[in-house]
């Protein structure tokens, strides 16, 4: 009789770890999910603040870019950095309507992408295509070039709109500028 209450005994106490470390389990859990909330909320809020500012002033986190209007007059704009090179591709590619732009090396190493789904294929493909100048290979595609610090770049866009040669300068030095301010 001995041997069987040591075993329930034991088994008892298996049960009550058991119990205590699901409970610990489950309340570990619940606190990560309620820290990965905050930490959710307070990156919203610190992106907001850091777009907030006034329309026409140039200050921390924004990318001064200068056009010149019909008439021959400049218009300084500031594109927003929003943190990195990613994101500032990101707000190129939207401002000129295109579906995807690919920043690539002429050896076809991708440096950034937005919207794209293969960029690696995008630069392998179109890095060798690439002739040092505006071109247009394939339909709906433009191959514009870049130099950041003497290094050769290659942007490739793709939309469905044509891009004129003058959108796609202006927004090669607006690339050039994100990549001066984030590297």
């Amino acid at each position: 009789m001995n041997g069987i209450l040591m075993e329930s005994y034991l088994l008892l106490i298996a049960l009550i770890i058991t119990a205590v470390s699901l409970f610990l389990c489950l309340f570990n859990t619940l606190l990560l999910f309620d820290i990965s909330k905050r930490i959710t909320r307070l990156m919203s809020r610190s992106r907001a603040t850091h777009k907030a500012g006034s329309p026409g002033a140039t200050g921390k986190g924004q990318i001064p870019v200068t056009e010149t209007s019909g008439n021959g007059i400049r218009i300084q704009t500031p594109l927003q950095e929003t943190g990195n090179i990613v994101t500032g591709i990101h707000t190129i590619a939207g401002k000129y309507h295109i579906d995807s732009l690919v920043v690539a090396m002429p050896d076809g190493l991708v440096v950034a992408s937005a919207g794209s789904n293969d960029p690696e294929y995008d630069a392998a493909r179109y890095s060798s295509l690439f002739s040092g100048a505006y071109t247009m290979p394939d339909p709906g595609v433009w191959l514009i070039p870049l130099d950041h610090r003497g290094v050769p770049l290659i942007g490739i866009a793709r939309g469905r709109e044509t891009l004129p040669d003058e959108t796609a300068s202006r927004m090669a030095k607006e690339i050039i500028l994100l990549l001066e301010r984030g590297l």
